[in-house]
């Protein structure tokens, strides 16, 4: 439950993880939204390129950018200065990796440089129903959470349910012609789009709330429901295949032995795609609209 506290002037904002996908909405939305805004990335050239699913270029923004890396606290020295909140989109989803030495270590290092600047006004986004979800990333993150909950009393710790971005994977199976889905297909999501959660943050920052706030889109959907409108975003009947939940966990074994860090990852997706992660809706971008977006870059792309 999340409370609101007397709002505090929050005008410079850094944003850790800038060059991802809700990083990029983010900057957008609060450099628009008259904030002065401190980019916070490993390399800067990564501000410069397209972002991923349709998340915005940061081209023509007035920015502040540092180079840093959350995994090496000497380079994080003075990264908070100046600014009256930290904003962090960190984690090994976007950038691989081991998620105790990127979302829960790397998360503890900005914090530490957070409180060393006396900047107590912490956000943090975190994933819906995180300690339950059997899983080293949702580990990581529940763990720091715990620890930022602990620290400061101007923390906001942030839950989506999912992101637009997550389900690119049904555009992708519609145009091949067959989707798979977990268990049937029953389980709930609220997706939302990054420019949507991006505002949510922003408005919550600006009103002072504090605690947690579980964030969903302005829909709840089945995955079978999500999947059947990957395939009407493309005119195409939808045939759609359902995968055995124990059998989906037992094809993620050989990947344990190869590649540990990517089972993780998939460990986390295939967790999602099995409960229920329903949420407080807000926004009002729905997924259908993404999936045409998608299905008309695909038809340009072609020509």
């Amino acid at each position: 439950m999340s409370e609101t506290s007397p709002p505090t002037a929050a005008r410079n904002v850094l944003v850790a993880g800038a060059g991802g996908y809700l990083g990029r909405h983010l900057v957008t939305e609060l450099a628009r939204g008259g904030h002065s805004v401190r980019c916070l990335v490993r390399r800067p050239e990564e501000l410069a390129r397209p972002g991923r699913s349709g998340a915005p270029s940061l081209a023509g923004l007035d920015l502040d950018v540092r180079s840093a890396d959350v995994t090496d606290p000497s380079t994080l020295a003075s990264i908070a200065d100046g600014v009256d909140a930290v904003i962090s989109t960190i984690g090994v989803t976007g950038h691989g990796g081991d998620p105790w030495r990127v979302d829960h270590a790397g998360n503890l290092a900005l914090l530490d440089a957070a409180l060393a600047a006396d900047v107590r006004r912490v956000v943090f986004v975190n994933v819906l129903h995180a300690e339950q979800i059997p899983a080293d990333l949702t580990r990581a993150k529940s763990a720091f959470a715990a620890t930022l909950r602990r620290t400061t009393d101007q923390h906001l710790i942030v839950n989506p349910s999912g992101y637009f971005s997550d389900l690119g994977a049904y555009a992708s199976m519609a145009r091949r012609g067959v989707a798979l889905v977990v268990g049937g297909g029953r389980a709930r999501l609220s997706p939302i789009d990054g420019a949507d959660l991006a505002a949510v943050i922003r408005q919550q920052l600006e009103a002072g709330t504090t605690g947690d706030l579980d964030v969903g889109g302005p829909q709840t959907l089945t995955h079978h429901e999500i999947a059947e409108l990957a395939f009407e975003a493309r005119g195409k009947r939808p045939r759609i295949a359902s995968v055995p939940l124990p059998v989906a966990r037992a094809g993620l074994a050989p990947v344990r032995m190869v590649a540990p860090s990517a089972a993780g990852i998939a460990t986390f997706l295939l967790a999602g795609l099995a409960a229920d992660s329903a949420a407080p809706q807000f926004g009002h971008r729905r997924i259908a609209e993404h999936f045409q977006q998608l299905a008309a870059a695909d038809d340009g792309g072609r020509r």
